[in-house]
């Protein structure tokens, strides 16, 4: 019995990786897991950005009240806290312990028209590739938050996010990428006209698109 409780403690360090093995994926119009399971977000915001220092009470919150998704706000730097690999490896790390896929975004470029925006925020998750790529069972990236304010332009920001892809994927980064509608997030338009060329951008073809449905007009 000894025996076997001990190769029972070898092997659980072991079990605990192999479930972050693999990687999300997009298939036709599902989002797999890196089980190759349909998933399904249930999740909350956190603002990290500008509530730094509260991720040990709010991710295991999350998990409590039945989150299998965090979606967290960070900050290239421009306008808000830009987190350190350190500090980004522990937001993984506590979402993981909780069993929370941890979608992270950059929130400078809200509500901004401008390319040059996009492209810090697209050239802030390559900064961060190594520790992203390690992820890629438990992390997935939205790249800016509600670029593109504009509604009626689907074209400048179908534009705008093929550039950005281009960037992210030359960097070497493999996660799931999430791209939020123009018009703040809540223009679906812009989705309906120009989704299927953004995602052809992508040659990993790992793409899916987020409206924000809290005010369409």
């Amino acid at each position: 019995m000894k025996v076997i409780l001990q190769i029972l403690i070898l092997l659980l360090p072991l079990l605990a990786s192999a479930q972050y093995e693999g990687s999300f994926k997009v298939s036709g119009t599902r989002l797999l897991d890196a089980n190759g399971n349909n998933f399904v977000m249930r999740g909350a915001n956190y603002s990290w950005c500008w509530q730094k220092g509260k991720e040990n009470s709010v991710i295991p919150a999350a998990k409590r009240i039945g989150c299998n998704t965090l979606r967290i706000q960070l900050g290239t730097g421009r306008r808000f806290s830009r987190p350190s690999v350190r500090e980004l490896k522990k937001l993984i790390t506590l979402c993981e312990e909780n069993h929370l896929i941890a979608v992270f975004n950059t929130h400078d470029a809200t509500g901004s028209n401008e390319y040059s925006d996009l492209e810090e925020a697209a050239r802030f998750w390559v900064d961060m590739k190594d520790l992203l790529n390690a992820h890629t069972a438990t992390t997935i990236v939205n790249i800016a938050n509600e670029w593109f304010g504009a509604s009626g332009n689907s074209a400048a920001w179908a534009d705008g996010y093929k550039q950005a892809i281009k960037i992210i994927r030359d960097g070497g980064i493999r996660n799931t990428l999430i791209i939020d509608a123009a018009g703040w997030g809540q223009w679906p338009q812009s989705i309906f006209e120009r989704a299927s060329e953004v995602a052809s951008a992508d040659p990993l073809q790992n793409v899916v698109f987020a409206i924000h449905m809290y005010d369409v007009n």
